[in-house]
C-alpha cells in the first residue's frame, strides 16, 4: 500500500474517533492458482471481453507447459492446466481481473483497499458504534 495513502486513511480515521485495522495479504501461489476457466469468465462478465479477444487469451492459457532446468539436467515437460504466467506483460493483469471480486466485497462494505499484483492491503476503519460487533469488539480493545 502506498505509504502516503496509509497514512492518510489512518490519520482521517483518527480524526473521526476510529481505529484502523489493517489487514496484509499475501497469497501464496496465487499465479499459479487461477483457474482458467473462472478468470475467462470473469474476463467476459466483469469486463466485456468477448468474441476475438477473449479467444486469443484463451489461446495464450492453453496448451502451457513447463520444465526445469539446471545446467545439463532438465526435468519432464509438465503440463499447466492453471495459472498465469509469472513475468509476463499479461500475468499480473489477468491476475487482477481474478481478484475483483475483493474489490466488490471491499466497495460493499466500505473497506479501502490497495493490491499489488498477489500484495493486497485492506484497511478497515472501525468505530464503537459499529454494528458489526466483532469489530466492535475489536475497537474496545484497541482504545
Amino acid at each position: 500500500m502506498d505509504l502516503l495513502l496509509l497514512l492518510d486513511t489512518i490519520f482521517h480515521a483518527a480524526d473521526s474517533g476510529k481505529s484502523s485495522l489493517l489487514v496484509s495479504l499475501d497469497l501464496s501461489a496465487a499465479f499459479d492458482s487461477i483457474d482458467h476457466s473462472v478468470l475467462l469468465d470473469r474476463l467476459s462478465h466483469s469486463f466485456g471481453v468477448t468474441d476475438m479477444a477473449l479467444s486469443w487469451i484463451q489461446s495464450y492459457l492453453t496448451d502451457r507447459s513447463y520444465s526445469v532446468r539446471l545446467g545439463q539436467c532438465s526435468s519432464p515437460t509438465v503440463s499447466c492446466r492453471a495459472g498465469v504466467p509469472q513475468g509476463s506483460v499479461l500475468g499480473p493483469l489477468l491476475f487482477a481481473a481474478f481478484c475483483t471480486p475483493i474489490s466488490a466485497l471491499c466497495h460493499l462494505y466500505d473497506v479501502q483497499q490497495q493490491q499489488y499484483t498477489d500484495d493486497t492491503q485492506l484497511d478497515i476503519a472501525i468505530s464503537p458504534s459499529d454494528p458489526r460487533t466483532e469489530l466492535n469488539a475489536l475497537h474496545t480493545c484497541l482504545t
